[in-house]
């Protein structure tokens, strides 16, 4: 069975620090941290002891957002006397985590006389834009006057809400052209193309989906998708173009 103590020691291997002494700027406590969601992550308390006896507490860590979990939530913590040590939260922040400010709190307890600690720092989920437009539905072959349909997956694995524009060169979008879509979201987008009967001849129709922000244009997804038109009216080229024989 691995104890605490020994259990924070793994975890500070992991997010390594340096115990620092009693003149550690306060400013290391105060700072607002920003932290990248779909990683795992770390803020530090400074922890003071400026009596002339050793301290040990009891912490737990809590935050004010479901999507920043604490890697370890209990720990025992020992102080030095007249010493001040920083206190490493290791947390794990979810890639869907919405960006905005968030607080994490550190409640202690000495075990000695129960003295009470509490601490706060506000930390920022910075913004991940992650959208990915994949073709996932179309026919390989289609009669000439029949119509294409062809199917795109939108997903957004960011943490921002995404404004959409849609948009094809070539076809019809049979949804709106605007589209929101929230963090973890995702939604199929079906353009269409109607052929025509009078095709002389076998071709191949390249259909095409144009996906941009409408806060930033120059951001664009274009995915495309093929399918052969079979004519139904075939007719034979001379390839010596000449004129038809009058009798």
């Amino acid at each position: 069975m691995i104890t605490n103590p020994t259990l924070y020691s793994i975890i500070l291997l992991l997010f390594p620090v340096h115990i620092f002494s009693q003149q550690q700027p306060k400013e290391f406590v105060s700072k607002k941290d920003s932290l990248l969601p779909g990683t795992a992550t770390s803020v530090s308390f400074t922890i003071e002891n400026i009596t002339s006896g050793n301290k040990v507490y009891d912490f737990r860590v809590e935050t004010s957002g479901q999507y920043i979990v604490p890697i370890i939530t209990k720990s025992e913590y020992p102080v030095l006397a007249g010493q001040s040590s920083v206190y490493i939260v290791p947390l794990r922040v979810a890639a869907e985590c919405p960006q905005g400010n968030y607080t994490v709190t550190l409640y202690g307890k000495e075990k000695n006389n129960g003295d009470p600690v509490i601490k706060s720092l506000q930390v920022t989920v910075s913004g991940n834009k992650k959208l990915s437009v994949t073709a996932i539905n179309s026919p390989e072959f289609v009669k000439a006057g029949e119509t294409i349909n062809s199917s795109f997956l939108l997903k957004n694995s960011g943490n921002i809400t995404e404004n959409l524009l849609l948009e094809s060169k070539n076809a019809t979008v049979d949804n709106s052209s605007h589209l929101l879509l929230q963090p973890g979201e995702t939604k199929i987008v079906t353009v269409s193309k109607s052929t025509s009967s009078d095709l002389g001849k076998n071709e191949y129709f390249n259909l095409n989906l144009s996906v941009s922000s409408v806060d930033n244009p120059q951001e664009i997804q274009t995915v495309y998708t093929t399918t052969k038109i079979i004519s139904i009216k075939p007719t034979d080229d001379d390839i010596y173009h000449r004129l038809p024989i009058s009798a």
